[in-house]
C-alpha cells in the first residue's frame, strides 16, 4: 500500500511504510503487558 500511496501522493514509498509503522506502535504501545505476559524471559530459559 505504501508503494501506491507514494506514486500517488508523489512522495517516497518509505514515508508511508514509515508512518504506517508509527500508527501501530503508538496503537499497540498500551497494550504492551497484555502482548507480552505469557512470554518467558531469556534469562529465565538460560538458568
Amino acid at each position: 500500500m505504501s508503494i501506491r500511496f507514494g506514486a500517488f501522493f508523489g512522495q517516497s514509498p518509505e514515508f508511508w511504510h514509515g508512518l504506517q509503522v508509527e500508527c501501530d506502535f503508538r496503537a499497540l504501545r498500551g497494550k504492551v503487558e497484555e502482548l507480552t505476559k505469557d512470554i518467558p524471559r531469556a534469562e529465565s530459559l538460560i538458568a
